[in-house]
């Protein structure tokens, strides 16, 4: 594996101990954690996995979390002595690592946003800013965690606001992760979605969403093509995961020119 492909592979573990979520390590790997995110393991050899996952959740026994990412070759052995530990059921899916080479054309040319502006143009990526963007988003994201993991998120205020409640803007905006609406003319709802994380080198794509009603229409490539675009304004690089057993998806983000990294595995925990 390049070394390009090994930071782009693991581009998520490094942003979180950039950041100094490195809550276990010993001479055989390293595991990382936020809260409301998955735990990202890397070991130094797969030959010291089972020691290596034993004694972290010996010594980490009051830290809960739903989901795990780790390397393909290790990743069932780690389930069964997370089951051992703690019990319960492990489902593990594969993920590749996908980006989009320097040399690649976008393949639909878009207007860049300025992210500040409340303002949209033609055929452009834009921060939601008005209750109806929200509603598209709040809606957007069950249908994306049913389809996706057969489960929706819950919702308080946003879920109110949706039912028509007085609830502000701002009071959505705290329950709603920064996700861009696209909307492909003035004046027109939103067709998609999608959102960006910051990092240093790059910027991974992520709930990356059309609704059903809108498919087949390009709106996928328009939404991808247009942060594609924004993260190289950036100078930097557009990285996604996508599940491999996800066809479309795979399908869209290749047909796109996205290059295949590496592959981890992630392994949802549960009763």
């Amino acid at each position: 594996m390049t070394v390009l492909n090994e930071r782009i592979l693991y581009d998520r573990f490094y942003e979180l101990h950039r950041q100094n979520l490195c809550i276990f390590e010993n001479e055989y790997g390293q595991a990382v954690y936020s809260a409301g995110a998955p735990l990202w393991v890397k070991l130094n050899t797969a030959v010291n996995a089972r020691s290596f996952f034993y004694t972290f959740l010996r010594e980490k026994l009051a830290l809960v979390f739903d989901e795990f990412v780790i390397a393909p070759e290790v990743a069932r052995e780690c389930a069964e002595v997370y089951k051992e530990l703690r019990g319960g059921v492990c489902t593990l899916r594969e993920m590749l690592a996908l980006y989009l080479p320097n040399d690649v054309p976008l393949p639909i040319e878009v207007v860049l946003p300025d992210v500040f502006s409340q303002g949209v143009q033609a055929g452009m990526l834009t921060t939601a800013n008005d209750m109806a963007d929200y509603t598209f988003l709040y809606k957007g994201l069950r249908a994306f965690g049913e389809e996706v993991f057969g489960s929706a998120p819950a919702g308080s205020g946003v879920s109110a606001g949706v039912a028509g409640s007085a609830v502000s803007v701002q009071e959505v905006q705290e329950e709603i992760p920064p996700l861009f609406v696209y909307k492909p003319a003035p004046n027109f709802p939103p067709v998609a979605m999608g959102s960006l994380t910051h990092g240093a080198e790059f910027r991974r794509l992520n709930l990356i969403y059309t609704p059903k009603e809108n498919r087949r229409r390009g709106y996928g490539n328009a939404v991808v093509s247009a942060l594609c675009a924004l993260v190289r304004s950036e100078g930097k690089i557009p990285v996604l995961y996508v599940y491999e057993d996800n066809a479309a998806a795979v399908k869209l983000y290749q047909g796109l020119g996205f290059a295949e990294a590496g592959q981890v595995t992630e392994v949802r925990v549960g009763n």
